[in-house]
This record gives structure tokens, C-alpha cells and sequence, in this order.
């Protein structure tokens, strides 16, 4: 549920986005929506972490919400230092990446259920050759 509103967000302000570069003005606070969206995203990671008592980026739902949570705290920062000389373009281009990221994280492409990490890790053992014995 966090996660969909953190994509709602990131919505509008591609939509913002959009407005101000049809109009060619400096746009002024969708990149205050990506922080919101960003740390609504980073909370979605948290709280799966707390659930499996470790880092959540077991599977592919989870790694898509990381990254688009990431580029969209890049994003911020980006605007926020470089302030009316950025290029709006990039900006659009990097929050359209994390709407794909969030659509791809929804679609059925995309398993959240989570693994546990002891089948993570007898897996890892196996892969790359050390014995189980009783672990």
C-alpha cells in the first residue's frame, strides 16, 4: 500500500513535469514530490526488512522499489543543487525511469513474496560450493 501511494506520487509529478515543459517555464516543486515518493519508498523497503529480519532486497519486487526510491532521492538532490540551471529534461527522464521501475515492481514480471534468508543462503552455499552440513 505504501509503495502505491509512493507511485501516485511519483505520478504527479511527472504530470507537473509534463505542464511546465509544454508551457517552457522552470518548474518549481515536483521535486519535493519525489522526496516524498522516495521516502515512502524507502519506508516500504524498511518495513518488508523488519519482516524478514533482513535487508529486503531478496527478490525482484523489492530490488524495484530500491531503485526507484533511489533515483528518485538522486533526482531530488540533483535539483535541489543545481537549483534553475538543471536540465528538466533529465529530471523527466529519471522520474519516467521510476515509474517504469514501480510498473514493472506491480506487474506480475515482479513476485513480493518474500524469501526467506536461510533458503537464501543454502542456496548461495550450494551455488558456489560449500558444504551444508547442518546449517
Amino acid at each position: 500500500m505504501i509503495s502505491t501511494i509512493g507511485f501516485i506520487i511519483i505520478c504527479l509529478a511527472c504530470i507537473t513535469q509534463i505542464v511546465y515543459l509544454i508551457l517552457k517555464k522552470t518548474e518549481p516543486f515536483s521535486h519535493f514530490l519525489l522526496l516524498a515518493a522516495s521516502l515512502l519508498l524507502f519506508a516500504e523497503t524498511t518495513v518488508r526488512s523488519v519482516k524478514i529480519q533482513f535487508v529486503a532486497v531478496t527478490n525482484t519486487f523489492e530490488s524495484l522499489i530500491f531503485f526507484s526510491a533511489t533515483i528518485c532521492l538522486v533526482l531530488f538532490i540533483y535539483r535541489l543543487r543545481s537549483g534553475s540551471r538543471s536540465f528538466p529534461f533529465v529530471v523527466f527522464g529519471g522520474t519516467i525511469t521510476a515509474i517504469i521501475l514501480l510498473a514493472i515492481a506491480s506487474s506480475p514480471l515482479a513476485s513480493c513474496t518474500r524469501i526467506p534468508v536461510h533458503v537464501i543462503f543454502r542456496t548461495t552455499k550450494k551455488a558456489i560450493g560449500i558444504p551444508l552440513g547442518n546449517y
